[in-house]
């Protein structure tokens, strides 16, 4: 036994020794009897928790039967340790009581003990005496009910409970006339097993009980004490009479004072009553005591809830009028009173039998019914103790139980016939040891065996007719196979591809998905793997992409054709210019993005970025004619707007039939002094960003080329500071996306550009980031031009 624990805490009314009484909703029995549970009888099946049930009411009778026959001296207590000890499966069972010490410090200490068979007692053990109360072993004096495994606690209360080989303890507090008497302690010594919240709550019930009769057992020995006075100044006053008139009148006021006394006493045991009736109707289990003629002297809030009435003060004598009246399922109708007579007469226990409990009303509760004598201490029957279990719920479930399992083995054959004509590989194995337990025929007949033969493979035999390799030719550890990480970590494997043989030697493509099967509360079960023979595809595959890789390399080619080489920074006077260009992943066509830097004349140069609509041949020749009409042009006019005014009546002599457009950003740059004349036909707008963060666009100035005869271009101008970054780009990089999520946005372009020192390392960072947001690869065209003023 220990003084620490952790874990139930009970929230209980500590000033009457029991908790406060819960609502039929929450109580025991609807907890106690579902075959399933949910977290309470939950790991009994139903037959084995109708058993234990019955034992603790048995012994909780046996409990009340003891404490109410208990008139001898000493502790009450000591002869219901052993029944609570056996029912409840604990090593030891023991009572500790409360005192203090000479400060007033509130101590514990051990007065009785129960220990089951080759378990150590510790009554003997003198840690256990006049032992304080610690901020934790505290919370018993609030009431609350302490429970926990003794290797989950603290290292310092396991140094204590170790010793005495605890592995699980269970601590109830005991109040006695509303003030903390001690509490009833349980060890478990043989395994690590928490008692469950119905258990508890009947050892709750019995610690009440307890509690009710040491305060009996004060008011009798009180009473006792009161009696003997009594009769000891009766006797004084008796002498005093012979002498005196006088005396004769103070002894018929002793006399009036011991009647006062004996009401008081009579007013106690009303009360007694009383706590009795708390106590029984906590528990969630129907109580009817009757006295030994029959009549029901006493019966808590859940045998009323259940018959209807309350049938306290009944008898057999007018049952006629009292709804307690049971119908068997063979339509037999009995009276309780008859039950309860029979068990009066002859001493044996009735049931536990289940039946129909016909109310007054005419509706009917299934319940599950027992009736236990009670002796007195010479073996007379004194009473009985009817138990009322309401099982309504529980049969309500079996029935639906009974549904689910019908409907279950209509699933089954469902799936044996999904496994019997599915086109793909099925294996389904149980967890952890990873033996199939299905299959389906495809899956047995891509190895050439039957599904009998595939079924009947042990994991090693499986293993070595898999004989699962990568699809470089690497063989699979067995820890990285796809059924394997479903069940052994839940894994959920989707899309793999491997290679497996079949019989004539040869070996297949498989893309496999796998993932794990688990029961309601989560646990792995089994995996399931499924696959399909996807070798044709992945061959048909590997064609289309030499195919492709062969015509993206032509694309690649005749695009570079388009882009310039740009002068080398010692050819440049006063900037820097950097270029790149990076076709979308999926096109293996020709792009009509391009860019241009050329010189114009002294100090003066022309920038260019494009971009044609379609992709091709017909669009590269496009590209070509506006590239080079371009830098035609710009030895002709010296304004940007006349220079796209001229581009673009010489791409609609060449195209306006045919609906052709281009954007096209020109502009004429002079870095001595950062003048920069330009002219936007629908492009994408530069972006300047200066040395101390500004950013500015270069917007539209017109429209884009190719869309009408007589557009008007105009010329604006701004000027570039030293230091300063000028950006232009296609429309491939600011619109860089995943599928239905955002574009990646100028603010991020201008971030990225700021950020690098290097121009160079910017336009490659920049390129890198716009292909990680749109998920690894562009899905246009983006080609980038970046110019920085150096003053130099």
């Amino acid at each position: 036994m220990v003084l620490w624990s952790c874990g139930h805490s009970h929230f209980g009314d500590p000033k009457r020794g029991h908790s406060k009484p819960r609502s039929f909703s929450g109580a025991f029995m609807c907890q106690e009897l579902s075959p399933l549970g949910a977290g309470d009888a939950g790991r009994y099946p139903y037959s084995v928790w109708a058993s234990k049930r019955e034992q603790y009411l048995s012994a909780l009778a046996e409990v009340q039967r003891r404490l109410l026959a208990f008139r001898g001296e000493g502790r009450c207590y000591e002869d219901v340790l052993e029944p609570l000890g056996v029912v409840s499966g604990a090593s030891r069972v023991y009572v500790f009581e409360n005192h203090r010490d000479e400060s007033g410090r509130m101590l514990m200490s051990q007065k009785a003990e129960w220990c089951a068979k080759g378990v150590k007692p510790e009554i003997d053990n003198p840690l256990l005496q006049n032992y304080p109360y610690d901020d934790y072993a505290a919370r018993l004096l609030k009431g609350e009910i302490l429970t926990g495994i003794v290797r989950n606690l603290p290292d310092f209360v396991r140094a204590v409970l170790e010793p005495q080989g605890i592995l699980t303890i269970l601590l109830i507090p005991l109040f006695v006339n509303g003030e903390p008497f001690g509490f009833i302690g349980f060890d478990n010594c043989v395994e690590e097993r928490e008692w469950e919240p119905p258990e508890i709550d009947l050892l709750r019930a019995a610690a009440g009980a307890i509690s009710l009769a040491i305060e009996r057992q004060r008011a009798e020995e009180q009473a006792k004490r009161l009696a003997a006075e009594l009769e000891k100044r009766v006797e004084e006053r008796t002498r005093a009479l012979k002498s005196a008139n006088e005396a004769l009148r103070t002894e018929i006021a002793e006399r009036e004072r011991a009647e006062s006394e004996r009401a008081r006493v009579a007013a106690e045991a009303d009360r007694a009553r009383a706590f009795l009736q708390a106590a029984i109707n906590t528990i969630p289990v129907g109580i009817i005591l009757s006295d030994a003629e029959g009549v029901v002297i006493l019966s808590n809030s859940t045998a009323v809830s259940m018959l209807g009435e309350d049938p306290t003060g009944r008898s057999p004598g007018d049952d006629a009028s009292s709804s307690f009246v049971f119908r068997g399922y063979n339509g037999e109708i009995y009276s309780g009173f008859q039950r309860i007579l029979k068990v009066l007469r002859s001493g044996r226990a009735f049931g536990p039998v289940e039946h129909l409990i016909q109310r007054s009303d005419g509706t009917k509760v299934t319940a599950l019914t027992s009736i236990t004598p009670v002796f007195d201490s010479s073996g007379k029957t004194t009473g009985t103790v009817v138990a009322l279990a309401d099982v309504t719920a529980l049969k309500d479930r079996e029935r639906e139980l009974t549904s689910a399992l019908r409907k279950a083995e209509e699933g089954s054959r469902l799936l044996q016939a999904l496994m019997e004509y599915i086109p793909e590989g099925v294996l389904v194995a149980s967890a952890p040891d990873g033996n199939l337990i299905m299959a389906s025929r495809a899956a047995a007949a891509m190895i050439g065996c039957s599904v009998q033969e595939l079924l009947a493979m042990s994991v090693q035999q499986r293993r070595c007719a898999f004989d699962v390799r990568y699809p470089d030719g690497r063989e699979v550890p067995e820890g990285k196979l796809p059924l394997v990480r479903a069940i052994r970590s839940g894994e959920v494997v989707e899309g793999e591809e491997y290679l497996i043989p079949t019989r004539g030697g040869k070996r297949i493509h498989i893309l496999c998905n796998a993932g794990p099967i688990r029961d309601s509360e989560g646990r792995i079960i089994a995996g399931v793997l499924v696959y399909r023979d996807f070798t044709e595809l992945r061959q048909a595959q590997e064609e289309l992409q030499r195919a492709f890789d062969q015509e993206k390399h032509v694309s690649a080619t005749l695009q570079k054709a388009f882009l310039p080489n740009l002068p080398r920074n010692r050819e440049l006077h006063g900037f820097i210019a950097e270029g790149r260009y990076q076709p979308a992943y999926s096109s293996v066509l020709v792009g009509g993005d391009f860019y241009d830097v050329f010189s114009i004349s002294e100090g003066k140069y022309g920038i260019a970025m494009g971009d044609v609509a379609g992709k091709g041949v017909e669009a590269a020749v496009r590209t070509a004619l506006v590239k080079y009409s371009l830098r035609a042009y710009s030895r002709v006019f010296q304004r940007p707007s006349d220079i796209l005014a001229a581009v673009n009546s010489a791409f609609l002599d060449a195209y306006g039939a045919e609906h052709s457009f281009i954007t096209l950003f020109y502009g004429i740059f002079e870095p001595d002094t950062g003048r920069l004349r330009y002219a936007n036909a629908g492009h994408e707008p530069p972006l300047i960003v200066t040395p101390d963060g500004l950013k500015f666009l270069l917007h539209s100035t017109g429209p884009t080329l190719g869309s009408f005869e007589d557009a008007v271009f105009a010329t604006q101008e701004v000027t570039v500071p030293e230091n300063a970054r000028l950006l232009l780009y296609t429309d491939g990089v600011t619109d860089a996306h995943r599928p239905g999520g955002p574009i990646l946005g100028v603010d991020e372009v201008a971030y990225i550009v700021s950020a690098n020192e290097d121009p160079s390392s910017a336009l490659d960072k920049l390129l890198q980031r716009a292909q990680e947001h749109a998920g690894g690869y562009l899905r246009d065209d983006a080609a980038l031009l970046l110019v920085q003023r150096t003053g130099k």
